[in-house]
Parts: C-alpha cells; structure tokens; sequence
C-alpha cells in the first residue's frame, strides 16, 4: 500500500505485532500550488491494521490535558488483534472515560483497515 499523508497526523500501522507511526511527508494538501509529495510504503500481511484519524481525537482534552499522539498509539497497539470495528470501539470508549462530560470542540472521524484473509 502507498500511503500518501498531506501534513495530517501520523497513521499508525501495526505490522506482525509491531507499531509504527507513518508521519506526514509534505504540507497540508492546497496550501501551495506546486506542492510535491511523497509517499510511504507499507506492506500488510494478513493481521495488520492502519489506523487513521482526525485532531479532533488527538487534541481532546480531559483532566490530564491533552488525549495526545501517544495515547491513540498505545492504545491501538493495545486493541490490534481485535476486528477493526473492535479498535474503533475501544478508541472511542477510552476517549470518552479521558473526556468525561467534557463535549469535543472537534469532530471525531476514526478508520481502521485491517488487512483479512
């Protein structure tokens, strides 16, 4: 697979048990006419699992400030051998105990992409 990540937030890829942030390779995408990209690669064996999402989970915040990269890393590297569907859930059951009753200021749009046999 050919990932290209226009100035978002590192995807996380989780390949044979191990987790790796895929960081952003360029500006954000329309911010200059004549931008030029790079790619990443990565190459899903039966198992693996990309996961993407927004700063609306990221930059969440709760009593102990910000939800944060690292978390959402831990978090999926954690939850990897459940379905993709199954990562999401536990990704938005742990954003919510972090938050509290704090409403999100951001959306929130999580993918997980599990390679399947």
């Amino acid at each position: 697979m050919e990932i290209f990540n226009a100035g978002h937030l590192p995807v996380i890829a989780v390949e044979r048990g191990n987790v790796r942030l895929l960081e952003s390779t360029g500006f954000p995408l329309g911010m200059f006419r004549e931008a030029s990209f790079t790619s990443s690669h990565v190459q899903l064996s039966v198992g693996d699992l990309l996961f993407l999402y927004t700063d609306g989970l990221s930059e969440a915040s709760g009593d102990e400030g910000e939800y944060g990269v690292d978390r959402v890393t831990d978090l999926v590297g954690r939850q990897a051998r459940c379905c993709a569907a199954g990562v999401i859930s536990a990704c938005i059951d742990d954003l919510r105990s972090f938050a509290g009753a704090k409403p999100g200021m951001d959306d929130v749009t999580l993918l997980a992409i599990r390679h399947a046999d």
